[in-house]
């Protein structure tokens, strides 16, 4: 009976290690889930910067109906994803709405209804675009295309 009894409790407390595994799993998992994309807001404009990796792109474009814009940034040509794109969007009257800096490869804002100018600056190369956002938007993508610097130098030699 002693036996048995010490066999029970052994498998009681595998069974629980195990479960306290699969929990810290999971909360880890979850943690990095969040972890995937960055939300925050600035001059009461929402926005969210993600798409650095599979899972993360996988979040912003589920996320997107959430927004009326997502802007994408990516070398022309490959269509790869860029990075530490700095972004300037300014109103109608030039007020600055949104000054995010390091951005993309996918940055998806809230903006309200109006007629915006996103400025988006890498490596000293800009881009503008007028954006006019409305009620109807959901999702809408823009893509930002700079030159593929490798390209660019080997075209120089």
């Amino acid at each position: 009976m002693r036996q048995m009894k010490s066999t029970v409790e052994s498998n009681w407390h595998g069974a629980l290690a195990g479960l306290l595994v699969m929990l810290a799993f999971a909360a880890t998992a979850g943690a990095q889930m969040q972890a995937q994309t960055d939300q925050d807001s600035q001059h009461g404009v929402a926005y969210e910067n993600g798409g650095w990796s599979i899972e993360s792109a996988d979040a912003m474009r589920n996320h997107a109906q959430q927004f009326p814009l997502m802007m994408i940034f990516a070398l022309k040509g490959s269509g790869s994803y860029l990075a530490d794109v700095d972004v300037l969007v300014t109103d109608a009257r030039g007020v600055v709405v949104l000054d995010l800096k390091e951005m993309g490869p996918m940055v998806a804002m809230g903006l309200p209804n109006g007629s915006y100018n996103v400025k988006a600056t890498r490596a000293g190369i800009s881009q503008t675009r007028r954006v006019n956002v409305t009620a109807a938007m959901r999702g809408v993508k823009s893509v930002m295309y700079w030159p593929d610097e490798q390209a660019a130098t080997e075209g120089r030699r």
